[in-house]
């Protein structure tokens, strides 16, 4: 839920959809590591794949109710 607060805290509940979306389309692809976590702090190349990895934010953001259900939205489908 922090990835999805951090990279887009600020945009509507589409957007929160669309990065929980990217996350979890990478989880059941055979490409990306198999797990939220590795997909968070994956790295291609020593570039990591989401800014607020690289840049702190996302240890530093605190997820709002509106990510919360967005992200549920996500998992549910």
């Amino acid at each position: 839920m922090k990835i999805v607060e951090a990279e887009a805290g600020g945009e509507d509940e589409n957007g929160k959809l669309l990065v929980a979306n990217v996350v979890l389309n990478r989880v059941n692809s055979n490409i990306f590591p198999d797990t939220v976590t590795g997909v968070v702090y994956q790295k291609e190349f020593g570039v990591c794949q989401f800014s607020p990895v690289s840049d702190g934010r996302l240890n530093s953001c605190s997820v709002s109710e509106k990510t919360v259900e967005a992200v549920n939205r996500a998992l549910s489908g």
